[in-house]
């Protein structure tokens, strides 16, 4: 079983530690991909779980990493367990939430960036039928066009699904984010989301300005008990 060895601390406004090598950062710590929970940690509060999941420019860039997970951590630890992973680690986090729903039966929500929007819709199919996700957001999310997905997962009780209309936002400079994710696949609008919410920033790095996206929906995502 795999669950933080300081919540407690983190709950009392401890600083959200950065990821470290060879570590997955969940529970607001890095903690070791191998481990054994204790008794003092079985007995901590039901908090739902809010699992942030980074594009694959975020170990770069950190538009989740540094500027949307860490500010979010810092105001609602408290009431929240809230995790950072990057986009190529849907492994750890499919294994992540299957053993903390054993443990907790945590209310489970998934927030994906770019890339990291495709991860979080292939976590929430592996995940189905048995473990509900009370909420997915996607940022702007990008696949390659030959092997998309975009189907609603049938676990997921809302999806909420932030998008760049690239015909007005420009992306003919191929350094812009824009142009990175053009390259990559931008799914836009999608038919099984609940809501779509058009991203209103039209330069050419509107891709990589996830945590203004995330302001869309920050309020639906902090409220969840």
């Amino acid at each position: 079983m795999l669950v933080p060895h300081c919540l407690v601390k983190a709950r009392l406004g401890a600083t959200v530690p950065e990821k470290q090598e060879g570590n997955f950062s969940m529970g607001n710590s890095s903690i070791p991909t191998q481990g054994v929970p204790s008794t003092t940690q079985l007995l901590e509060p039901k908090l739902p779980l809010v699992i942030f999941i980074g594009g694959a420019m975020d170990a770069t860039f950190g538009p989740i990493k540094k500027f949307t997970y860490p500010p979010y951590a810092g105001m609602y630890a408290k009431v929240q367990d809230i995790d950072y992973a990057e986009h190529d680690q849907e492994d750890k986090v499919v294994q992540e939430i299957n053993d903390r729903y054993d443990i907790n039966k945590q209310t489970v929500c998934i927030v994906g960036h770019s890339w990291g929007g495709d991860t979080a819709l292939k976590c929430c199919r592996r995940l189905a039928p048995k473990r509900n996700i009370v909420l997915l957001v996607t940022l702007d999310p990008v696949s390659s066009r030959l092997t998309r997905n975009t189907a609603r997962p049938s676990n997921v009780k809302e999806w909420i699904n932030v998008y760049v209309n690239y015909d007005k936002a420009p992306w003919s400079d191929p350094l812009s984010a824009n142009s990175i994710a053009m390259t990559g696949g931008p799914w836009g609008a999608c038919s099984g989301a609940d809501k779509n919410i058009e991203f209103p920033y039209y330069n050419s790095d509107a891709h990589a300005h996830a945590n203004d996206m995330f302001r869309f929906v920050k309020e639906k995502v902090s409220a969840i008990r």
